[in-house]
């Protein structure tokens, strides 16, 4: 099983493999996790109001923000990222 910190880290690594300037939403990356690690999340379990692994995609972009890594910037619409 992988761990929240696992998920979080084959986030950020489909983070990086992005070529630069493409533009990508939370939605596309909650689909790369649930078609690539679906028994992962399904083990993660929900939280209150959402599954766990999409909390875990969420962190991932938090830390492929310009504050921590700089991989990614907002492009001015909600969810949507672009990869730089």
């Amino acid at each position: 099983m992988l761990k929240k910190t696992e998920l979080r880290e084959a986030s950020l690594l489909w983070i990086k493999q992005l070529s630069a300037g493409k533009k990508f939403t939370y939605e596309d990356l909650y689909r790369f996790l649930e078609s690539t690690f679906p028994a992962e999340c399904s083990e993660r379990g929900d939280a209150p109001n959402e599954p766990r692994y999409r909390h875990d995609a969420r962190a991932a972009v938090w830390d492929a923000m310009p504050q921590k890594l700089g991989w990614i910037k907002h492009t001015g619409v909600r969810g949507q990222r672009q990869r730089v």
